[in-house]
This record gives structure tokens, C-alpha cells and sequence, in this order.
């Protein structure tokens, strides 16, 4: 049996849905060359990989039994160039570090991380590619990145899952839905509602966005699979669905007036955030220096906001003593009502004194920036509007009702 590694390589491109026309694209060699290393590939194996659905191909069961071997096989030819690649003289040997990651993760967690490690290592070359959870395993898998950002972890054993915190997940609306709360109870008044979210994944059946509604009590929940972020929220404006989306990935449209945010009472959903990097592949020191680095920086950002807050708002420090530290974070005082700013009580005439207020939707400082009454700001983390209806002679800010 004889197989080369570029008809490996072709039919992995196919299997990852590239499709032959993309595949040729991809790899830089004309659609027949394609086809002819497909055919030579079934033929060292005498079974039939792919079959034709209309315009489409899809995997056979031979197929998918070869895939995840293939892929272990190029990854492995990778790993071995890295190796090689390292033992050169360090003046001379490339630095390059290969990143796959969630759309909305990149927008929010990793900029900054990426903006500081590249001062650091100025000389390295680092790509960056965007895709869903599922494929960025999938990239991973294959050693086309050396590690990947995505939501949830991958239960594939080939594949381990670093922690890095979570993000809360809030139930979105499009904007003329019928609930006009901005607050609710509990999910049963959704029951009537379609849903919108990822297809399941039978590796991870516990995750799935069935199973969470029935655990919250909607006992026969209408899910409709959407395999993108951006495709759910375009169906959820359109007036489609509903879902559970992170604050992160629809920012925009909550600004924009399409999206609303319903909270409900009695549940707090986060989501998951990992790193993933395959077991036992090489491990360069330049990926392991920005595992260190994000890992430092992620979980200040995803973990640190949302923990160190529920502990400062439950001492509610009576006024006197927050006097005393005008640093502390500022106390939630309701739906409506005021918030106290982050820099209350008499400070020197040298020192600026901060004006800061907490979102009422994820409790991230805000920042003022001169905003007076009748003037509305946006949360730079969740972007959640917030209107200054009055600031008092005690520093206390009254927001109208989110």
C-alpha cells in the first residue's frame, strides 16, 4: 500500500469541506491533480473515500474511519519540521507561531495579549485565523495551528484543554419581541419560542442547547441548529429565534437597537473558555511562552471581573466608610436607582477624581468621561447602553431603567 503525503494532504483539505474546486485553490495545484491523487489514494486503499450528493461530497464510512489517522500523520510530518527547524543556530532559526481562535474571543480577550507578547518578541512571526469552536480544534488536530482559542472544551483525547476562565452568556431578543421585560422570572415564558444554537455535538451531548433548556424547564424546547455566531444573530434580528449568545459577539447590535438583552432571575449561564493543543505534539518555546502570557492575562479578564465584584457589592460599605476608600468598586442600587461613583468622597485638589459607574448588565466599571444627565454612554465590555438620568450633590449616579 503506497500513500503520499500530498494525497493525504489533498483529501483532508476535501474532508474539512473545502470540496475539490477549493481544495485546488488551497494547495496550489490544478482541480485534475486534485482529483488524479484522490483516485490514486482509493485505489491504494480499494475503497471508495468520497461520494458525490449533487455538487457536494461527503465522507464514506472508509473515508471517515482514514480521517483522523491522516490527520495525525501530517501533523506529525509537521511536528518534525518544527523540531528540526529548532535545533538550528538561534540567529538563524524562524520564529513563527500559528494561532486558530473563535471570531469573538479574538475581538475581545486576545487583542491585548497579542499586542503586549508582540512587543516582547518583536522578531516572531505570528498568524492569526479565525473560525468556529469546531473547526478550530480541527485546525488544531492537524497541526495547521499550534494552539487554538475556542468555546467549551473538545472532549477528542488526542486534544487537551487548558481553562482559561468564562464568559456569561445572556439570553438575546430582537428587538420587537414580545417580552418587553427587561427582567423575567425563569425561561418558561420563552416556551412558545424557536431557539437558535450550535448543532450538538454527539462527542459532547451534555452541552448541548436542548439539554440546558429542558435543565432550565422547558420541557419540549424547538431548537434550530445555526453553526455560526454571526448566522444566529442575523436570524435572531430577523425575528426567527431566540438564543444564548456571549456578551461579546453582539456588542454591536445592542448598540444598535436590533438586540436586546432579557435576564432572567434564576439563571446565570457562563460559557467556557479554553486554549487547545494537541497531546504529545511538538511544543515550541515561543507557544509556550504565549500559553504563560495569555493564560495570565485571560483569566485576569475573564475570571478576575467577575469574581473579585459579587464580593465588593455584598460588604455594601455603609457611607462613612467608603468615604474612607474612595477606591473601592462602586455598589449596584437596583434597576433603577443610583450607583455610586468609584471615586466618592473628598480627595486633594491635585488629584483627579475618578468617574466611574458599574454596567448593570456585567458590572464592569464604566467610565464617565464627563457624561452628564440626559447623556448616554455604552458598556465598552458587553455593550450595554446606559442613560445618566442624575448625578447627585453626593456623587451618586441614577441611571433609568436597562
Amino acid at each position: 500500500m503506497d500513500m503520499t503525503l500530498d494525497e493525504l494532504a489533498s483529501f483532508v483539505c476535501i474532508a474539512s469541506g473545502a470540496g475539490f474546486t477549493e481544495a485546488s485553490r488551497r494547495l496550489n495545484r490544478s482541480q485534475p491533480a486534485i482529483s488524479r491523487r484522490i483516485y490514486q489514494l482509493e485505489r491504494s486503499l480499494a475503497a471508495p473515500l468520497f461520494e458525490r450528493v449533487g455538487r457536494r461530497v461527503k465522507l464514506t464510512d472508509a473515508g471517515r474511519a482514514l480521517l483522523p489517522h491522516a490527520e495525525a500523520a501530517l501533523a506529525a510530518v509537521r511536528d518534525g519540521e518544527q523540531a528540526v527547524r529548532a535545533t538550528a543556530d538561534e540567529r538563524t532559526a524562524p520564529l513563527a507561531l500559528k494561532l486558530a481562535v473563535v471570531g469573538t474571543l479574538a475581538d475581545v480577550h486576545i487583542v491585548a495579549a497579542l499586542r503586549s507578547f508582540r512587543i516582547r518578541h518583536a522578531e516572531a512571526s505570528i498568524e492569526l485565523r479565525t473560525a468556529n469552536s469546531r473547526d478550530v480544534s480541527d485546525l488544531v488536530r492537524r497541526g495547521e495551528a499550534d494552539l487554538g482559542l475556542r468555546y467549551q472544551g473538545d472532549p477528542d483525547p488526542k486534544l487537551e484543554s487548558i481553562p482559561l476562565g468564562s464568559e456569561r452568556v445572556f439570553v438575546v431578543v430582537p428587538a420587537d419581541h414580545r417580552i418587553r421585560a427587561k427582567r423575567v422570572r425563569d425561561l418558561g415564558v420563552f416556551e412558545s419560542d424557536a431557539w437558535l444554537g450550535f448543532p450538538a455535538d454527539p462527542r459532547h451531548p451534555e452541552a448541548s442547547l436542548e439539554r440546558r433548556l429542558v435543565a432550565a424547564g422547558i420541557a419540549s424546547p424547538r431548537v434550530m441548529a445555526v453553526d455560526s455566531l454571526t448566522a444566529q444573530k442575523r436570524l435572531v434580528e430577523a425575528g426567527l429565534g431566540i438564543a444564548f449568545l456571549p456578551r461579546s459577539s453582539f456588542s454591536a447590535e445592542l448598540r444598535g437597537g436590533s438586540l436586546r438583552i432579557v435576564e432572567v432571575a434564576n439563571l446565570r449561564t457562563d460559557t467556557p473558555v479554553v486554549l487547545v493543543r494537541r497531546r504529545g505534539g511538538y511544543r515550541s518555546p515561543l507557544a509556550d511562552a504565549f500559553l504563560a502570557h495569555l493564560e495570565r492575562g485571560a483569566r485576569r479578564s475573564l475570571a478576575g471581573r467577575r469574581e473579585a465584584r459579587p464580593r465588593a457589592a455584598a460588604r455594601k460599605p455603609s457611607r462613612k466608610a467608603a468615604r474612607g476608600s474612595p477606591r473601592e468598586p462602586p455598589a449596584r442600587a437596583g434597576r433603577i436607582g443610583a450607583l455610586k461613583l468609584a471615586g466618592r468622597g473628598p480627595m486633594p485638589s491635585h488629584m483627579a477624581r475618578p468617574k466611574e459607574i458599574a454596567c448593570p448588565i456585567c458590572e464592569t466599571e464604566v467610565a464617565l468621561d464627563g457624561a452628564g444627565p440626559g447623556d448616554e454612554i455604552f458598556c465598552g465590555y458587553c455593550g450595554a447602553p446606559i442613560k445618566i438620568a442624575k448625578i447627585t450633590d453626593d456623587d451618586e449616579v441614577e441611571i433609568d431603567e436597562y
